[in-house]
């Protein structure tokens, strides 16, 4: 009887780190019901039919498991908009969403939960792994993560931030470059724990950075490029550890001092052109890593 109880817990445990699929719901099903909110997926998403393996279906990667773990369904001009309910559920398998570049609307609905999974052996081996960001991303049948990517850039979400939106903690590359967002930061964010790259270039944000964004011990880089953020640059936390990390903010309203920063190969500042009320240079190193090896795989 102990043993049963164990094994009831470790299970309760599992289930609480997933996502809220419903044990009855099969990938399939929730793949057809988030095509259903396109107005033009029967088309674009033709080949996503009942009856057929989800793992033949285009845009659709499994792993060893035969489960979805890559949806890239980017570039594809889906037209349609978020589900402001509760936002669209993938399998919890997935660990690579890709939604960029379509006619998606939005705003995001703060009650969108995306799946959380476990941390665990995310990368194959002989990969280098980045907070559980992988390079050169390839399905290894050890993975326990949840998800790892979101890309939502180049589609029209507008509205702003949400403060009450809850991403999965296994997050290590957040996207959201020119979704046309608006208003401030949200002060109260809470911080995936693993996310390592975050961009939100070219929106049209407003007011300062909050603290909730600078504090992150496995920050890599956070790109607010092209947007209208006032007030001063504040001290970053960064993962120094990485190959290269730091803040790229340019075309932006900063006004005070450029920050103390270490004037390194590696360590990103990016502020000018824009902001001409900051005082003080960047370091010339810090400079020219603006746009380092391997950065563009990130933001």
């Amino acid at each position: 009887m102990k043993a049963v109880l164990v094994l009831l817990a470790l299970s309760a445990l599992g289930a609480a780190q997933t996502s809220a699929q419903p044990a009855d719901t099969s990938d399939a099903d929730l793949l057809l019901a988030v095509k259903a909110t396109f107005e033009n997926g029967d088309t674009v998403l033709a080949g996503w039919r009942n009856g057929t393996d989800v793992c033949s279906w285009r845009y659709v990667s499994c792993g060893a498991d035969n489960r979805p773990d890559s949806i890239q369904i980017d570039e594809l001009g889906l037209i349609g908009q978020i589900p402001q309910s509760a936002g669209w559920v993938f399998p919890n398998s997935t660990t690579e969403l890709k939604l960029g570049k379509n006619r998606i609307t939005g705003p995001i609905p703060p009650g969108w939960r995306l799946h959380q999974g476990k941390m665990g052996a995310a990368c194959a081996p002989g990969l280098r792994c980045m907070n559980g960001l992988m390079r050169n991303y390839r399905r290894s049948p050890s993975r326990t993560a949840g998800l790892l990517s979101l890309y939502l850039s180049n589609n029209s979400l507008g509205g702003t931030f949400p403060a009450d939106w809850r991403l999965p903690s296994t997050v290590g590359n957040l996207i959201m470059e020119n979704v046309s967002l608006s208003g401030p930061l949200p002060s109260g964010w809470s911080w995936p724990a693993n996310l390592a790259s975050f961009n939100l270039r070219t929106n049209r944000l407003t007011g300062s950075i909050p603290e909730s964004f600078t504090g992150s011990p496995g920050l890599q880089i956070l790109n607010l490029d092209d947007n209208q953020l006032t007030g001063s640059i504040p001290v970053f936390t960064f993962d120094t550890a990485k190959e290269f990390y730091g803040l790229t903010a340019t075309n932006n309203n900063f006004s005070g001092s450029v920050p103390a920063w270490p004037d390194a190969p590696k360590a990103v500042l990016g502020i000018f052109p824009g902001s001409p009320g900051v005082c003080g240079a960047v370091g010339a190193a810090a400079a020219a890593a603006s746009e380092p090896a391997g950065m563009a795989e990130l933001v």
